[in-house]
């Protein structure tokens, strides 16, 4: 294990301590970490396995009630909304989001774009008193609120959700799919997603299995809890649905690929126009991140990635 790695585990350990007990942190980072530090070829995450078992235990019911029922397999539309959300309001959005924001204002192609926040979100969804009591307590991050904030307007009214970082490099075109999510060829089992869809990017019609699953999954998880077992819970209903729904995995494994470059560009990197131009054409999206520095000149006073971002128009 990396020592990045190490504080991030420990970091784990404290967590479940604090708001689950001790049987828990045996069950879902001691014991998997001991079974995989005797497994032939090294350390592997298996702390994934014990989160799955945890939460699909949680969420039994919501399983079964679903594994009979159809998917809806109408498609994304062009008079579907894009969703964005910048909880604090726009005017309050860093420079790279505002930017990121700006330049996908050029790129709806002819998708209403609609910015969620505070001010507004209860105007397009309706979530549970509990959910709210959540987060003025302080128990759930609004971090966490927009995982289900997102699949709450999916479910309701379909379309895409965006999150606010992301770079859209040409007009968006993902009408005629029943789901939409990035997705890479390369696998990568530290994250439950293996690759296989990024909760950060979400499209489909409303009523969608998949996201009237996850919903209900949700509320159903925080009735019964008040912390998030992991992180990154969203990703592990996911992944529940695609091993559990044969529907849902078939429609999952259709989606195309289209950025196979999700969030690999180095924006402090120095400019090179062929180079990200090839980059900018064979993704539709890059995922950015604000709250990393950085500079629109090196040292030397060259052009970076970064600085082109910025002085583009729309």
């Amino acid at each position: 294990m990396k020592l990045d790695s190490i504080v991030v585990y420990y970091k784990s350990i404290w967590y479940l301590m604090k708001y689950f007990n001790f049987s828990t942190v045996i069950r879902l980072r001691i014991y998997p970490l001991l079974k995989t530090l005797f497994r032939r070829g090294g350390y592997t995450n298996l702390s994934h396995e014990a989160v799955v078992l945890y939460v699909r235990k949680i969420i039994a019911s919501v399983v079964e009630e679903y594994r009979t029922k159809p998917n809806n397999l109408d498609v994304i539309k062009a008079s579907d909304n894009i969703w964005v959300c910048w909880w604090q309001g726009k005017d309050d959005m860093p420079p790279l989001v505002s930017q990121c924001y700006k330049l996908l204002l050029s790129k709806t192609n002819g998708h209403p774009l609609i910015l969620i926040t505070k001010y507004n979100y209860n105007e397009f969804v309706s979530l549970p008193d509990f959910i709210i009591d959540l987060v003025d307590d302080g128990k759930m991050s609004i971090t966490h609120l927009s995982d289900i904030l997102r699949i709450a307007l999916l479910k309701t009214h379909g379309g895409l959700w965006l999150d606010a970082t992301y770079w859209v490099t040409q007009p968006i075109n993902i009408n005629d799919l029943v789901f939409y999510s990035p997705k890479n060829m390369i696998s990568n089992e530290a994250y439950i997603s293996n690759n296989r869809w990024a909760v950060n990017c979400l499209g489909g019609a409303k009523s969608n299995k998949l996201f009237c699953f996850v919903y209900d999954a949700f509320m159903c998880y925080w009735k019964e809890n008040n912390a998030l077992i992991d992180y990154f819970l969203i990703d592990y209903l996911f992944f529940i649905a695609y091993e559990n729904f044969t529907d849902v995995r078939e429609m999952i494994d259709a989606t195309p690929y289209t950025c196979p470059d999700l969030i690999s560009l180095d924006l402090n990197a120095v400019y090179n126009p062929q180079k990200l131009c090839d980059i900018l054409e064979r993704n539709l999206f890059l995922k950015l991140n604000w709250k990393q520095i950085f500079r629109e000149y090196n040292s030397l006073n060259e052009l970076t990635n970064y600085g082109f971002f910025m002085s583009q128009k729309g």
